[in-house]
């Protein structure tokens, strides 16, 4: 199907990745292609034991599959995200990354970095450059999201995950509230 991003066997241990996804060919997806990777590893780790004792079927087309679509967020679904975000950005390596590049850590006051990159124009066009996707939307505003995804992107450069998936887990570990 179209929609579904990745899937496991978890019997077989395969998994498969939608193709758009792929880094090779499309290298704006290398972070998507890794988590989505990751995230499809949790199931394996996590809710292998589901499918065993019979207690779920995850497709109705088997017994051994699950499948990840751009909008299935049930509890497992969940969980393999959570285990994806540790296995890839883990809290202390995180922490260490910003004290490296930042000295004194602190929480990301984040009404104070709208406010800075609203009043100057050059990050202004920065953040507007990187969520230019948006801009095809008529009155486009920048996001207070957009300006957060702005910000860690080279962080999650560094890690090798979208802007989004950083932003998230930036607020898991309490460095944005």
């Amino acid at each position: 199907e179209e929609d579904i991003i990745g899937c496991i066997d978890v019997i077989n241990k395969e998994i498969y990745i939608n193709q758009s996804l792929d880094p090779i060919v499309n290298n704006k997806m290398e972070g998507r292609y890794y988590f989505t990777l990751s995230h499809e590893i949790g199931h394996l780790k996590l809710h292998k034991y589901l499918v065993e004792d019979g207690l779920i079927t995850s497709t109705g087309k088997s017994n051994s599959l699950f499948c990840r679509t751009s909008e299935n967020k049930d509890p497992i679904e969940k969980q393999a995200d959570y285990f994806a975000s540790c296995l890839l950005m883990p809290r202390k390596k995180i922490w260490q990354t910003l004290g490296d590049n930042y000295g004194e850590i602190k929480k990301l006051d984040v009404i104070n970095l709208i406010a800075e990159v609203n009043a100057d124009s050059n990050k202004k066009r920065e953040v507007e450059r990187q969520q230019w996707w948006k801009r095809c939307f008529c009155n486009y505003k920048i996001s207070a999201n957009d300006i957060l995804e702005w910000w860690a992107n080279s962080l999650a450069k560094n890690f090798r995950v979208s802007p989004v998936a950083m932003v998230i887990r930036l607020k898991e570990i309490g460095f944005i509230e």
